[in-house]
């Protein structure tokens, strides 16, 4: 069994406009079901804690993640695989900048 710790940051400040964060919020919700389906699905033979930062963008609705605190490769280069689309792949640093911004 495979348990998922998710560290969500948002890069810069929220929203003004309420409708934005709800939105945003939801799309972190599917990203998470999203990832958890593909996992469950996947066969892996060891017991893992699989360390996943989501990241909230300053502008626009399409919610990354980051998958190089992963440790398995098998189950990075997976998730790799079947989300191209929704990796972050920018700077580490801007996630340090924004570490402040850490959603519980």
């Amino acid at each position: 069994m495979m348990t998922i710790n998710y560290d969500v940051v948002r890069i810069g400040n929220p929203r003004k406009d309420s409708n934005a964060e709800r939105i945003l919020h939801q799309n972190v919700k599917f990203l998470k079901f999203d990832i958890e389906c593909f996992l469950k699905d996947l066969e892996i033979n060891n017991s893992h804690i699989i360390p996943i930062t989501i990241v909230i963008p300053a502008r626009g609705y399409n919610v990354l993640f980051d998958v190089r605190d992963i440790n398995n490769k098998e189950v990075r280069t997976a998730l790799s695989k079947q989300f191209k689309s929704r990796l972050f792949d920018r700077n580490r640093s801007i996630l340090i900048d924004n570490i402040h911004n850490q959603i519980v």
